[in-house]
């Protein structure tokens, strides 16, 4: 506080001395305490007036001119800032802090490249130079040239002060998304914890480049730190939670979505959804039917709600499901599952002239995925529909290679009585994928004991 007073004396001081007729005669180091005070109060043009009278009274001393072009930058005017650096040259070679500035100017006047040669330069000279990389990312980030960003994120976070390295780490997390560089990131971010152990954030973003990658175990693991040094980290819950999720883990799933939702966020609609998925998946409908219909009251207009409600009512209440799974598809139409849920319901109910219209709109809507065709062509087999299966079959082929849908045609020729020409596709198919031979019982149960076909199917067994 002294020191803060002190200069604020100063600068009255000099105030009154510069209305005078002569520069004030002050010494170096006044001059330069009172030109950063300057920027430290952000009064950018008495800074420069400031810096202006130091140079009329020590003309041949470099650090003025360099402070002169720092205070130009601030004033958004790069190009006299540049013309003030050119002006040191004819005193002395550019100090680091000088080129630094250059480089700012160059960028700030359109010079990308060039700024970004004379950065490249600095860091040849000396490794590890934070105030380099920070400048370099500035420039990149400008001309959204994102690899080499995620590239000097890395040096950056290797050369900041402690207390910068969390907003780092975030940034460094946003470009890993942007340019898919997650194996290279999980490289990176363990030699980060090798630095930082408790660095929850380094954790966290570890754990989601493992995620990406569908390394959910290994990812797991890394939330699970990530939450035991800081329990508050609501993306660390969260991403934990998807992860039992996605490898069917629904009771943990579930411990993780409560923990969220009851201490960090109990209005997320997207956990509720999730969390209500878990109930159903662990026949715990009533708990998930509870939810939803509590979410619902808050959130009218959440399809999702509507779709898991339809799902988790069919055992109880068919009437009420059907009218939350159309309440669903009215909401969003173009969203294949709900149409294939909405065909299910109808199937299950016995209405099967309903399920088709609804199987058959879900394929208009998205034709090109495996996933829609699945229920479908099910569907077919189970009715015994035949005729169109056939037809459904050569519409498949017009989106797919026959080895993605080999064993569909397969189990359509043995249950049509063609038996060698089954066999003989039988044979190709177990070459190309064995294990998927067990969609063949999925759609004819009793083919577990047809010996022919099981003695195909074990010639290929390894």
């Amino acid at each position: 506080m002294k020191h803060f007073n002190r200069l604020e004396k100063l600068l009255f001081e000099y105030t009154a001395l510069s209305q005078s007729e002569s520069v004030p005669n002050l010494e170096k180091t006044v001059y330069q305490e009172l030109a950063d005070f300057c920027i430290y109060l952000k009064k950018y043009s008495l800074g420069l007036e400031v810096v202006d009278s130091a140079i009329q009274i020590y003309p041949f001393t470099p650090d003025f001119l360099v402070k002169k072009s720092e205070i130009l930058l601030l004033l958004n005017k790069p190009q006299q800032a540049l013309s003030v650096l050119s002006d040191i040259d004819h005193l002395a070679s550019l100090s680091r802090t000088a080129q630094l500035l250059r480089a700012k100017a160059l960028s700030a006047t359109g010079q990308n490249k060039e700024a970004l040669d004379l950065l490249g330069q600095l860091d040849n000279e000396k490794k590890n130079d934070f105030s380099v990389y920070q400048l370099q990312a500035s420039i990149f980030e400008k001309m959204q040239q994102f690899e080499n960003l995620y590239q000097v994120t890395k040096s950056q976070i290797f050369s900041a002060p402690k207390e910068q390295i969390e907003e780092l780490l975030d940034r460094h997390l946003f470009f890993t998304e942007i340019t898919s560089n997650h194996s290279d990131a999980i490289s990176f971010l363990n030699k980060v914890i090798d630095i930082y152990p408790f660095s929850s954030t380094a954790w966290g973003n570890l754990g989601t480049a493992h995620k990406t990658l569908g390394e959910c175990f290994e990812a797991t693991d890394a939330f699970e730190y990530a939450i035991a040094i800081d329990p508050t980290n609501k993306s660390a819950y969260f991403q934990t939670a998807e992860c039992l999720e996605s490898i069917d883990e629904y009771d943990k799933a579930i411990n993780y979505y409560l923990e969220y939702l009851n201490n960090i966020n109990y209005r997320d609609p997207d956990a509720i959804i999730r969390l209500s998925h878990c109930y159903i998946k662990t026949n715990q409908n009533q708990q998930a039917i509870a939810l939803l219909q509590q979410t619902i009251d808050t959130s009218p207009e959440l399809e999702e709600a509507y779709h898991l409600l339809g799902v988790a009512l069919l055992s109880y209440n068919p009437k009420s499901a059907l009218k939350n799974l159309h309440k669903a598809v009215v909401l969003n139409p173009n969203n294949e599952i709900f149409v294939i849920e909405l065909a299910n319901a109808y199937f299950l109910l016995g209405d099967n002239e309903k399920a088709l219209e609804y199987y058959q709109e879900s394929i208009i809507i998205a034709p090109d995925l495996m996933e829609t065709w699945y229920p479908f062509i099910k569907f077919l087999f189970v009715t015994e529909q035949f005729e169109q299966l056939e037809d459904s079959l050569e519409e498949l082929s017009s989106f797919f290679n026959i080895d993605q849908y080999i064993y569909y045609k397969i189990a359509f020729l043995i249950q049509t009585g063609k038996r060698e020409e089954a066999k003989y596709w039988l044979a190709e198919a177990l070459t190309i994928d064995f294990k998927a031979h067990s969609l063949l019982f999925e759609f004819i149960p009793n083919l577990a004991q047809d010996g022919e076909i099981i003695k195909v199917i074990e010639q290929y067994r390894t």
